[in-house]
């Protein structure tokens, strides 16, 4: 019944027209920031009700360069979620400043705000609040801290655009918001990272700064388009179910190679240079088709999660995330928990469908942060028993009754 129709784990939010476009562009055109580019960043912020943008070349330079602009002291403190890219850590440090980790809430895979009061300090300047997986942080609570402590809140948004916290959206509760658009973001324009502010000095001062970085080279702008075409192709439902499943069954390892993005945790003083470098016309150009298409697109995620949810048993339910009150979350991944995660794959596997473990690090658990480990972060560790579910828009409700009759009759026969 479902030789044809296997589930990919994941499908890119670009479409083939798109990404030959973008491939010959790269070729064709002049690499640089222009109009598109000051467009882009228009249409950006307007649609997240913020009065200004800019964009960058990566999320963690976005940190750095908002970070680097505040004028803190040397070594203020910046409370921030320890399940991360190792390089937002080291954007933190290449600003001169401390990271202090605050584990994650029980099942909500956001910081836990308790834990988060207790870790302030004289020397506490900014709440770092990552949204992950697309699930809305209870803002309420954050805001409240930040203003009892006279703190700064800059939100990683990267996981949940289009995501809000009654009725306001992610990114534009504090000072300002990043997003990433980079491999596989449900806005993804090859690689970049936006930085939204209603704070126009605080902008005018970053771009300054950052005006004269040299174009991207044309053949990593290149293997990134190449990268997503190989993706696109291989998680067409037709491909991924008569070679894809097979070749990941076997060769499962390398295909977590080939996806995995971010790069090894190691401690660095600056950032690479290779990161410096401008944005270009003709990502923007790809970013202003995908916002056209975001809103429906984020819509059917969340009917996927709506219809999967109501087709679950109660005890499969269990092992899904906490969902906050008057929250619109758009579930970029759906995480599922269990206490066996390479067996628990494998079922998925074994019955046609693919699924991810986390590619971020905890990083009180890494070696190369040990200076800055601290507290200890259970709730974060549990990402390591995470499994991602497949419930990406171009999914049916059909697909979701056909996944959660897998999981009832898993969470049936095993305690997950």
């Amino acid at each position: 019944m479902r030789f044809f129709s296997k589930l990919p784990r994941a499908k890119a939010y670009l479409k083939l027209s798109e990404l030959l476009m973008i491939f010959l562009k790269i070729l064709s055109t002049k690499l640089q920031a222009g109009e598109k580019t000051i467009a882009w960043e228009a249409a950006f912020s307007e649609r997240l009700g913020s009065t200004g943008a800019l964009c960058l070349s990566r999320a963690r330079l976005a940190l750095f360069f908002l970070l680097k602009n505040l004028g803190l002291p040397a070594g203020s403190e910046i409370i921030m979620t320890p399940l991360t890219i190792a390089d937002m850590v080291n954007a933190v440090r290449w600003a001169k400043l401390k990271p202090v980790f605050c584990d994650l809430g029980v099942n909500t895979y956001n910081i836990d705000y308790r834990m988060l009061r207790q870790l302030i300090t004289p020397r506490t300047r900014i709440l770092f609040i990552t949204h992950l997986n697309g699930l809305a942080t209870d803002m309420d609570e954050i805001m409240a801290i930040a203003r009892q402590h006279s703190l700064i809140v800059i939100e990683d948004a990267s996981q949940a655009l289009g995501a809000a916290f009654k009725g306001k959206t992610l990114g534009t509760f504090g000072l300002a918001g990043i997003f990433s658009l980079s491999f596989m973001k449900t806005c993804c324009t090859l690689f970049g990272g936006m930085i939204i502010s209603d704070d126009r000095e605080l902008l005018k001062k970053i771009r300054q700064e950052t005006r004269n970085f040299p174009a991207p080279g044309r053949v990593s702008l290149l293997k990134e388009t190449i990268r997503n075409i190989i993706i696109y192709l291989a998680t067409n439902r037709f491909v991924f179910s008569l070679g894809t499943y097979y070749f990941i069954k076997f060769s499962g390892r390398l295909v977590a190679k080939f996806i995995k993005s971010n790069p090894p945790a190691e401690l660095t003083d600056e950032p690479p240079k290779k990161l410096l470098c401008s944005y270009t016309d003709c990502q923007a150009e790809l970013g202003l088709k995908i916002l056209k298409r975001l809103s429906a697109e984020d819509g059917q995620r969340i009917k996927n999660v709506e219809a999967l949810t109501a087709a679950l048993s109660g005890e499969a339910k269990k092992y899904l995330p906490l969902i906050l009150p008057e929250t619109k979350n758009v579930f970029w991944r759906l995480p599922f928990q269990t206490n066996d995660p390479i067996n628990f794959q494998k079922y998925l596997l074994k019955n046609y469908i693919d699924s991810a473990s986390t590619n971020l690090i905890v990083a009180t658990e890494e070696e190369a942060f040990k200076e800055y480990a601290g507290q200890p972060a259970p709730n974060a560790q549990l990402a390591h028993q995470t499994i991602f579910l497949p419930v990406h828009s171009s999914f049916s409700a059909n697909d979701m009754r056909f996944l959660a009759r897998i999981l009832n009759n898993y969470t049936g026969q095993n305690r997950a």
